[in-house]
Order: C-alpha cells, then sequence, then structure tokens
C-alpha cells in the first residue's frame, strides 16, 4: 500500500511541476529575475544582465534556482 501511495504522490507532483513551468511565460522570467536582483542584489535589474539571465532560463540552460546561487555567488553580492 506504501508504494501505491508513493507513485500516486510522485505522479501528482510531476504533473503539478509540469503545469507549473507551462505557466512561466517570458513575462514571468522577467519577473522572477527582476525580483533576485531586487532582494539579493539590492538593485534594480540592468538590460544587459535581465537579458542575459532571461534568454538562460528561457532556453532552459539554468533554473531560476541556478540563478539565485549565481547571484549569491557573484562578487557583486560579496561586496554587498
Amino acid at each position: 500500500m506504501i508504494g501505491g501511495a508513493l507513485r500516486l504522490f510522485l505522479l501528482l507532483f510531476y504533473f503539478l511541476l509540469n503545469l507549473f513551468f507551462c505557466y512561466m511565460t517570458k513575462d514571468n522570467v522577467i519577473q522572477s529575475i527582476k525580483e533576485l536582483y531586487r532582494t539579493i542584489l539590492e538593485r534594480e535589474a540592468d538590460i544587459d544582465g535581465l537579458e542575459y539571465w532571461t534568454k538562460k532560463m528561457l532556453d532552459g540552460n539554468l533554473s531560476l534556482d541556478d540563478i539565485r546561487k549565481e547571484f549569491y555567488n557573484s562578487q557583486e553580492y560579496q561586496q554587498i
């Protein structure tokens, strides 16, 4: 029974995860990255940086969590 419940949970989890990524439009990605700039780097996003990170995420090369880690590991963050 536990195996069946676990399978059902994982199926639901992956279904919800797919729904989430289906709704990650370019506008949502841009807003999420802008929020990372504000909360982590304590400034507004510059145009070049915003375009760079947006492209990385939309191309599937990085997740929002990957970008968050990059911000925390950046030299700019270390100087805040």
